[in-house]
């Protein structure tokens, strides 16, 4: 079982939008999505860009740096 991690308040979260926390090599960036909590790995996987700072629309989460 992975171990649980704390990442602050859900009003804080949906008032930001998004949150990055320890884990992993470049952290966890998380996210509110109705009314769902999504993790995944801080950097896209081809450019390295920090999806937290990528747009999230229809529950797609889009790197900015290539538009994927």
């Amino acid at each position: 079982m992975a171990e649980a991690i704390h990442v602050g308040q859900l009003k804080t979260l949906k008032n930001d939008g998004a949150k990055v926390v320890k884990g992993g090599k470049h952290g966890i960036a998380v996210f509110l999505h109705e009314g769902k909590l999504h993790a995944v790995d801080n950097r896209c996987p081809h450019m390295g860009f920090p999806l937290h700072m990528g747009s999230l629309c229809d529950g797609i989460l889009t790197c900015h740096w290539h538009h994927a």
